[in-house]
């Protein structure tokens, strides 16, 4: 095998919180831009074509969302499979998993492109979209789902880099395409007035530039990870195993992008002021859990290629980092929150009654942005751990079933949007709480069975803890 890039980063050697913020970095800085690239279109609309086109905007935001978190869970499954054959040298078997995943991305790509453009109409109409912003939310949504295709390729090409150590190619890929598509916003919105058309047809652009460059680099680098036609087909076992680790988190990202389109649905009752209100707030609130999502797909890393390499009490440590780390930066965001919330919000949208309406949620969400965080983070080390299924049943339980729940019941007793944001920090603290149980139970097994055994199949604590979990999952 040829000598590793400088871009590769093995997690189960070396100091392990140097390594871990390292790690982290680049992956918060491509979550940045990222989000960004998200914003743009929002925030140039917002100022240029006035509430009602983005209102549209928003309204089809929640639905493309849901298609994109579904497919991600794929991406993040793969990263799993990959990096554990990584940590414990299994080269040949990374490779077909490499390939197996990008054949994968490409079926999810070409359906999640035909889903969106046929049924966006129907969608909309359904979450009771406002008739005044129907017709250009449609147009948006239609042109954004042909771009659904390079969103689920370039997550795909982010989780093969990531599974790697590798946040940087991502990131230089994703720089590119932010810069392309602020400029084509402000040339076809701000300059040409193509309105919610022309920032639909930037950000479909944009996200075949991004793809076009993390795959430029997976194929054209002589690296051992490198792309090869010839070898693009799926490996049975390899995609078992991708899918295995894919549908609980999959499903999970569906079902708490299923709930926040019902919470949208619920905002959309409230007029268009409000749903630019929220949506103000909800590209805000994208930012400030920034952190969170990346320290989540980083703990999922670290302990894939620590869990591979069988180093189960660095695994323990690094996971205590991130939690402490985490909860220091959320606590700190979610004060800027509330303190600077008024001028925060106002930069998508002047008008003061949407003001109103975002600095409403800022108030509510800031001070407990810790119990987010740490659902993220747990939840990434859980799913670096195997038990992927585990924050599936956490998180459809606390972020779906019980926010619907408080939504709909308290919202027939008082018809007022604050039930809907009180909705967040409740199900965050439920989510947190249950995590925090099964992480301790898991971990503490996990480290009594390291001096136990050196074998892959878990035993004493361990092996019990594995009937109690399918117990669970028999029961539901």
């Amino acid at each position: 095998m040829k000598q590793r890039s400088n871009f590769i980063i093995d997690l189960s050697q070396g100091p392990i919180l140097s390594q871990l913020v390292y790690f982290s970095f680049p992956l918060l800085l491509g979550n940045l831009f990222q989000q960004l690239y998200n914003s743009m279109d929002f925030l140039i609309v917002g100022r240029v074509c006035g509430s009602t086109a983005q209102a549209a905007v928003s309204a089809s935001t929640s639905i493309v969302n849901l298609l994109i978190s579904f497919t991600q869970g794929f991406a993040v499954g793969a990263s799993i499979v990959i990096s554990l054959h990584f940590g414990a040298k299994l080269y040949d078997q990374m490779r077909r998993s490499i390939h197996t995943a990008v054949v994968l991305g490409i079926g999810l790509g070409i359906i999640s492109t035909t889903m969106g453009f046929v049924f966006s109409h129907s969608i909309l109409t359904m979450i009771q979209t406002p008739p005044e912003a129907l017709e250009e939310a449609t147009e948006y949504f239609q042109i954004i789902s042909i771009g659904l295709f390079f969103m689920v390729m370039y997550n795909i090409g982010s989780g093969i880099f990531r599974s790697l150590g590798d946040n940087r190619h991502p990131l230089y890929s994703l720089i590119l395409s932010v810069i392309l598509n602020t400029v084509l916003d402000l040339v076809l919105v701000a300059g040409l007035h193509m309105g919610v058309r022309g920032a639909a047809i930037a950000t479909v652009i944009a996200q075949s530039a991004s793809v076009t460059g993390e795959f430029w680099v997976l194929f054209r680098t002589d690296e051992f990870y490198h792309l090869n036609w010839n070898e693009l087909k799926v490996d049975k076992k390899q995609l078992r195993a991708i899918l295995k680790n894919a549908f609980p988190s999959a499903f999970q990202n569906c079902i708490i992008s299923l709930s926040n389109v019902v919470v949208q649905a619920n905002i959309n009752q409230f007029g268009e002021l409000a749903m630019a209100g929220f949506g103000s707030y909800s590209k805000l609130a994208s930012f400030a859990v920034l952190p969170a999502t990346s320290m989540s797909l980083s703990l999922t890393t670290f302990v894939s290629q620590n869990r591979g390499a069988k180093q189960y009490d660095r695994t323990k440590k690094g996971v205590h980092y991130g939690l402490i780390l985490i909860s220091a930066i959320t606590m700190a965001i979610g004060l800027g929150m509330v303190v600077f919330g008024r001028p925060l919000v106002g930069l998508f949208n002047p008008d003061s009654a949407v003001i109103e309406y975002g600095i409403m949620m800022c108030q509510r969400a800031g001070p407990f942005l810790i119990l987010l965080g740490l659902s993220h983070a747990l939840t990434g080390a859980l799913r670096g751990a195997g038990y992927a299924k585990i924050p599936l049943f956490v998180l459809a339980l606390s972020w779906c079933l019980i926010r619907v729940l408080w939504i709909l019941g308290l919202g027939l007793i008082w018809n007022d949007i604050r039930v809907v944001y009180w909705a967040y920090p409740v199900t965050w603290l439920c989510s947190t709480v249950i995590l925090f149980v099964f992480y301790h139970k898991i971990y503490e097994a996990m480290e009594s069975d390291e001096s136990s055994t050196d074998s892959e199949a878990p035993s004493g604590n361990m092996s019990h803890l594995k009937h109690f979990i399918s117990s669970l999952q028999h029961r539901s």
